[in-house]
């Protein structure tokens, strides 16, 4: 790592998410890196939000029943405006076949996005250290 802090872009495609999101802004930050919220549900703005903020990482909430094309979309724009180095995460209370769909879509891992202050700290520090690209 180069000292620079990890910035993650916190976005859901639908309402309904705002507390969690929060909460994991919080615990993002307690992990030592910069969380940043959007209340954008549409791919296209979340990632030029997520290229005007030169964010590491998308992290995505998201439900079960979950629309996919809504990452597909994601997906799309990032490779349109060339910014495969973002990468994305999805929540983890996705269902398995979800969850497997969306992994060969390019979701490079799922966060505890109802986990506990300390699983969320512990998750970042497991995978976010590690995957994120030097600048």
């Amino acid at each position: 790592m180069t000292g620079r802090m990890i910035r993650i872009l916190l976005a859901s495609f639908s309402e309904g998410h705002g507390k969690e999101l929060w909460q994991t802004a919080r615990n993002i930050r307690d992990a030592g890196s910069e969380a940043i919220y959007t209340e954008a549900t549409k791919p296209e703005v979340i990632v030029h939000s997520a290229i005007q903020e030169s964010v590491d990482w998308i992290a995505v909430a998201a439900s079960p029943g979950v629309d996919l094309d809504l990452f597909r979309r994601l997906f799309e724009v990032i490779r349109k405006e060339d910014a495969g180095d973002i990468l994305v995460t999805a929540s983890d209370d996705l269902t398995e076949a979800d969850r497997s769909l969306l992994t060969a879509m390019g979701v490079r891992s799922f966060f505890p996005l109802r986990g506990s202050h300390e699983d969320i700290v512990l998750w970042i520090r497991d995978h976010l250290k590690d995957e994120t690209p030097s600048p």
